[in-house]
Formats: C-alpha cells, sequence, structure tokens
C-alpha cells in the first residue's frame, strides 16, 4: 500500500518528533524538518487515482482497531484523516509527481 496526504502544504504524520534536553518531545515541522535533515522531498500521484482513506484502509485489510488508532494518532498531531489516500497498486515512476522544498515552497522538479 503506498499513502499520499491530500495536504498540500504539510502532513503532520509525515514529521518525525525530536527529544529536546529534558525529552520533551518537539515535532519537527516542515521548516524544522529541513534544517535539520536538509532537502524535504515529497513525492505525489494524481488523487484521482487514488482511493480515499478509510475504503484504503478496509480494501488493505487494515483491522479497524488500528484504523481508529490512526485516525486518533493522526488527529492528535494535527492531521485530518479525511486527507489521507492511496493505492495498493504499483505506480509507474512516469506517473510519480517529485516536489522539493527549497524552503520557502514546493518546487516540482522537471522530468529528464
Amino acid at each position: 500500500m503506498l499513502w499520499f496526504s491530500l495536504n498540500q502544504e504539510w502532513e503532520p504524520t509525515a514529521q518525525k518528533d525530536r527529544r529536546d534536553l529534558d525529552c520533551v518531545a518537539q515535532a519537527a515541522g516542515k521548516k524544522r524538518a529541513r534544517q535539520r535533515a536538509g532537502n524535504l522531498v515529497r513525492f505525489g500521484y494524481p488523487a484521482e487515482k487514488c482511493i480515499a482513506w478509510p475504503l484504503l484502509a478496509r480494501r488493505a485489510k487494515i483491522p479497524l482497531r488500528i484504523r481508529i488508532a490512526l485516525e486518533r494518532w493522526g488527529r492528535e498531531e494535527g492531521a485530518n484523516p479525511a486527507d489521507w489516500c492511496g493505492t495498493l497498486r504499483a505506480i509507474p515512476l512516469a506517473d510519480l509527481i517529485v516536489e522539493v522544498f527549497d524552503g520557502h515552497d514546493w518546487v516540482m522538479l522537471k522530468p529528464r
């Protein structure tokens, strides 16, 4: 299963938490993640070719208790599960949309 978000700015569940010196979790956010890791790259796929959540989860046979936990966790992180979608099929590389965050905007890479 390939999982995507319709959130065009930043999918909160994509971030990785960081612990400060007192072991308190600090959300990484887009700009902080870029500072820590370098360039951010995201992959996209046309929404009309995706299956909307929660149908995607049902077709992927994700148990209901796991789906509920994922949705709860997503909301706690600031995500909207209604933004989630994906596919159960392989995606041809030619159909992938590739963007890099330049510090201000997401910039689409031009195909070769």
